[in-house]
């Protein structure tokens, strides 16, 4: 069903109870993005800020929702009612590596993976099963 970065971005954890709960979270994201209606232009075009690990990324709604079924399309759709969402604060947080963060949100705006030469693979793979 997905294929390229979005798997990777969607994530699969092993074992077999992760694994059925990874396979519930796909579901209820797949039911949650198929009950809503057209997408408001304007709503998508509204700018968002992304708290990764202590440091800020702000991008448009309609970037998180370039790769469906991922964790940041879900994000797109929930809006203020994510779990992630901090309301103090006006953002939504996520306690996950900033700068591995920073190649999958580039990812999200250009469909091209490029890595800092400084990150591991295997930390923006732990990294992108959240998202």
């Amino acid at each position: 069903m997905y294929s390229g970065l979005s798997k990777l971005v969607l994530g699969k954890q092993g074992g077999a109870r992760r694994h059925n709960r990874n396979k519930k979270k796909e579901q209820d994201s797949e039911d949650i993005m198929n009950t809503i209606e057209e997408d408001d232009p304007k709503q998508l075009e509204k700018r968002v800020v992304l708290n990764i690990g202590g440091v800020r990324h702000e991008t448009f709604l309609s970037t998180l929702e370039r790769l469906p079924g991922t964790r940041l399309a879900l994000l797109a759709h929930l809006q203020e009612a994510d779990e992630s969402y901090d309301a103090e604060n006006d953002e939504y947080f996520f306690d996950r590596h900033a700068r591995a963060f920073e190649s999958i949100l580039q990812y999200c705006r250009t469909e091209e993976l490029h890595m800092d030469k400084g990150i591991c693979g295997n930390v923006l793979k732990v990294v992108s099963i959240s998202f």
